[in-house]
């Protein structure tokens, strides 16, 4: 008999889930990624190989440090070198977002993080130091100088992300409800919804019967972000679903 972990790993649920992140624009509907973003760290992916159990796996570089760091190929992410935000929680690596990595657009990040020159000022170092012409340079000064951080339809993908279940519904499976009722939340979003809102459990057809109460090591977001790595993150106490039953 399948688990509710084993729906939350079939390819149904694949395919709802990525339509509502998608239809969300890969954004947190709480923080606008601002509180998953929080105290990220910059890196560099350069991809290493595919390994037997179909995860790529690659060199993330920050500094002078190297981690070995895997993702699932479903991602279809390029073998060229990627820029990624990532955050370590837990002793765990988590990459919270990936775009294909360019050494100038590189440098400048470092201007505008490590310097305190203006705009004006970063633009002559620009043009002066690697020949660009005025529209090239603006085109760069443009777009490292807005708040690209929170434009996630610049990245390639963002991690991170849950799907919220406004309910749960006795007898429907994970992807089988309406689009309006799923909400794509970050994960630290996530877990603090859920420890100030119950959530409510409806019988077949579809009325209020009781509440959920959450689970004590995901506190009901059903997932460990942690441990993306290892099938997707999935809380094993709970089995993903985040809930024991209370009435």
């Amino acid at each position: 008999m399948k688990t509710y972990q084993d729906y939350l790993e079939s390819q149904e649920w694949k395919v709802k889930r990525n339509h509502i992140i998608h239809r969300d624009n890969q954004t947190c509907e709480q923080c606008g990624n601002k509180v998953l973003l929080k105290d990220h760290l910059c890196g560099k992916l350069s991809f290493d190989r595919v390994n037997e159990e179909k995860y790529a796996e690659y060199f993330l570089s920050h500094n002078s440090i190297r981690y070995k760091y895997y993702l699932p190929i479903s991602l279809n992410l390029p073998q060229a070198p990627l820029f990624v935000l990532f955050k370590i929680i837990n002793d765990h690596i988590l990459v919270l977002t990936a775009r294909q990595y360019n050494p100038i657009e590189d440098l400048l990040r470092k201007l505008f993080l490590y310097t305190n020159q203006d705009e004006s000022t970063l633009r002559d170092i620009v043009k002066s130091s690697l020949g660009y012409s005025d529209i090239e340079t603006d085109n760069l000064i443009y777009n490292w100088s807005k708040p690209y951080l929170f434009n996630a339809s610049d990245w390639l993908f963002v991690g991170g992300l849950n799907v919220h279940h406004e309910y749960y519904q006795d007898g429907k499976l994970p992807w089988e409800y309406p689009d309006e009722s799923l909400h794509t939340l970050c994960s630290e979003c996530h877990l603090i919804h859920h420890q100030n809102h119950p959530i409510e459990h409806r019988d077949t057809l579809g009325n209020k019967i009781g509440f959920f109460a959450p689970c004590i090591r995901c506190n009901g977001t059903g997932y460990l972000p942690e441990f993306h790595y290892y099938q997707n993150g999935i809380c094993f106490t709970c089995n993903g679903l985040g809930y024991l039953v209370t009435n």
